[in-house]
């Protein structure tokens, strides 16, 4: 969810990315329905942390590709990259935004893939902007040649 969309939540992960008390309880936008709801940092700090005992392995890092194993079935994990709404989930229910601005996946399988992929409206925008530009180049010839 954006900063419009939801702008109490950017204050508040602001307000919570400042208490460095509150660093193992990660503040998500959204997620799973059984995930508890907090509005005040007090209730955050009362939530118990992540399990970290599960294994990470195979993380592979590509432009618009993250992929990883892992052994924590059913536990949030957070990946530190920067959070877009383009992202989508493979093997992972998610990605959630979580503050103050990374993904969290919470994996169904134990091998999660995450592409981040162009939108319909976006390729429309490349496409229409080619289109002008073809336009525009198109224009200046017809002109150039008018005045020879």
């Amino acid at each position: 969810m954006s900063e419009d969309e939801n702008p109490g939540f950017t204050d508040f992960a602001v307000d919570w990315y400042a208490d460095l008390g509150l660093q193992e309880q990660w503040v998500v936008d959204e997620g799973p329905e059984d995930w508890p709801r907090v509005t005040s940092l007090d209730e955050v700090a009362a939530l118990p942390t992540i399990d970290g005992s599960g294994e990470v392995t195979d993380v592979r890092i590509e432009d618009e590709r993250i992929s990883f194993s892992t052994t924590a079935i059913g536990v949030p994990h957070l990946i530190k990259i920067s959070y877009f709404p383009n992202w989508s989930a493979t093997g992972a229910d998610g990605p959630y935004y979580a503050a103050p601005s990374f993904l969290m996946v919470v994996p169904t399988e134990g091998d999660v893939v995450l592409e981040f992929a162009n939108t319909w409206v976006e390729w429309a925008g490349v496409a229409m902007t080619l289109v002008a530009v073809g336009g525009l180049v198109g224009v200046w010839v017809v002109r150039r040649r008018a005045e020879d």
